[in-house]
């Protein structure tokens, strides 16, 4: 009798255990759902990042149609979508953000260019974050081309007067600043501006949350 009716409760115990394994979703079908339903939009899992081994911190990639090629990141508790964070936006309104910045480097000097690039961190925002709340969550990569001639004469005031401006809009920075002939610089885009910035002397600037640079070094 005893053998008889362990068996069966053997065996619900045994399903049981595998149903619960079976309906647990991963970090990667949790991520892709997220995606889906916060932006209404169709996302493919990529791969996760790497050294997460232990950590119920997850994180990983997904892709979508709308910008081919490019890596998204999704990072949050797994088992808990209410804290997962994405970098979406920073492809979203990377081009308006891009202008954004444009128009705060001209305002110190018109020959200016400055250019930017997505952030790889998690943004707390939604979907309709305006560009310039998107350069506000997190210390944006900019790119700043300057022109060469007469610059070292006063590139610290320069430089801070861009600070000033950017602060003005409460956007701390993470900015590199490469100098090139003017009538180059003129001619820089956003699909070409990446061929200009190895070996042209730079220098580099953070920004803290307080607006004020963090690290400042001229190369």
């Amino acid at each position: 009798m005893k053998k008889g009716f362990i068996l069966p409760v053997l065996l619900v115990c045994v399903m049981g255990v595998t149903g619960c394994m079976i309906n647990r979703s991963s970090f990667q079908e949790e991520a892709v759902s997220y995606m889906k339903e916060k932006y209404d939009e169709n996302f493919s899992w990529i791969e996760p990042v790497g050294g997460q081994i232990g950590n119920s911190h997850k994180s990983g990639y997904v892709s979508s149609d709308r910008f081919p090629g490019k890596k998204i990141l999704v990072e949050g508790e797994k088992g808990e979508k209410e804290t997962f964070t994405d970098n979406y936006v920073a492809y979203l309104r990377n081009e308006e953000a891009c202008g954004e910045l444009q128009t705060i480097a001209s305002s110190v000097d018109e020959r200016w260019k400055a250019f930017c690039k997505p952030e790889e961190i998690g943004l707390s925002l939604g979907k309709d974050a305006s560009a310039l709340e998107y350069l506000q969550e997190g210390a944006c990569l900019v790119t700043l081309f300057v022109p060469e001639e007469e610059w070292a004469q006063n590139r610290d005031e320069r430089i801070e007067s861009f600070r000033k401006a950017l602060w003005q809009k409460t956007i701390n920075a993470n900015i590199t600043v490469y100098t090139l002939p003017e009538e180059k610089i003129a001619g820089l885009t956003g699909e070409n501006y990446t061929e200009h910035v190895y070996g042209s002397g730079s220098g580099r600037f953070v920004m803290d949350e307080e607006g004020n640079f963090a690290v400042s070094k001229w190369r």
